[in-house]
């Protein structure tokens, strides 16, 4: 799979990048690179190997949940910039 300056600047569209040509042939390039060495793996004979679905990999990674007291929402709010309605308040990220 090879992707085109038209998928980069999708891509920087999406993600609100602004790329002028030069960035846009860059990551064209880097990305193209990638992918073209991923393809080594759909290569590999992987035939004989069986899936291991039924083992779990970590078995103990997260610890039991427990209750334990913590702050009171007015000490939360002490140090915020700004507050509403018992909240934190930060400015919209979104268009």
């Amino acid at each position: 799979m090879k992707l085109s300056l038209k998928d980069i600047e999708n891509m920087g569209l999406w993600s609100k990048l602004k790329l002028d040509h030069q960035e846009k042939e860059v990551f064209l390039d880097r990305i193209n690179k990638t992918l073209q060495k991923l393809e080594i793996i759909k290569e590999l004979a992987t035939d004989h190997l069986e899936l291991s679905l039924d083992k779990p990999i970590h078995s103990k990674a997260l610890r039991d949940d427990q209750v334990q007291p913590s702050m009171s929402r007015d000490q939360a709010l002490k140090n915020a910039q700004e507050t509403w309605d018992g909240m934190f308040s930060v400015p919209s990220i979104l268009d």
